[in-house]
């Protein structure tokens, strides 16, 4: 803004005010450290009043920032599961043809709901039933995942490491795909890609 004739649009994905809360509760010392954290995302927050024009990607978002919605941009024609071997990559992972997989396909923070797909394995009394959690390849916080997976009894697969390009070749071996998100400002404010990919 002090260039002149400068314009800045702002797009918004998230509450950003959200994603980073339970930071909120670290020292103070801990949060000047941390950009990426609560104290500087609630000072940046404050800025978006400066901006020419807003984009968000769904309505709630739009009704906190304004603006227009411009839902998350993804080319379906890429997920039609006739376009790939869903069938080839269930042998590849070791999936027997009459397992019935739900995928989790995903960044597996704590309001997507993981626990409860957890706790519905741990319940369902079908022993065809597969969890197959795909984290992105960015993700690295898997230590979690890799306790659960071998604490399953073969009935939560892991795979990590996959790129992103890979997403409808698990869509396409998977018979569902979970979404159990939780009611939280986060979830509020997110719009799953899972819903227009799968």
């Amino acid at each position: 803004k002090l260039q002149p004739g400068a314009r800045i649009m702002l797009a918004v994905d998230d509450d950003e005010l959200a994603m980073p809360a339970p930071g909120r509760s670290q020292p103070w010392r801990r949060q000047l450290v941390d950009p990426a954290g609560f104290l500087y995302t609630r000072f940046a927050h404050r800025l978006h009043k400066f901006v020419d024009e807003t984009i968000c990607v769904s309505q709630y978002l739009q009704q906190k920032y304004g603006g227009a919605v411009i839902p998350l941009p993804r080319d379906l024609s890429d997920y039609d599961p006739a376009k790939h071997d869903g069938a080839h990559l269930r042998r590849e992972l070791g999936l027997a043809p009459n397992d019935f997989v739900v995928g989790f396909i995903g960044i597996p923070r704590a309001h997507k709901g993981m626990d409860v797909l957890l706790e519905a394995i741990r319940q369902a009394q079908i022993p065809s039933f597969r969890l197959l959690i795909v984290p992105p390849a960015s993700y690295h916080d898997v230590d979690n995942l890799r306790r659960l997976a071998a604490d399953s009894a073969g009935r939560v697969l892991l795979v990590e490491g996959r790129p992103s390009a890979q997403v409808p070749d698990f869509l396409a071996a998977c018979d569902a795909v979970a979404i159990p998100q939780k009611r939280s400002a986060q979830a509020d404010a997110q719009v799953p890609a899972k819903l227009i990919e799968g």
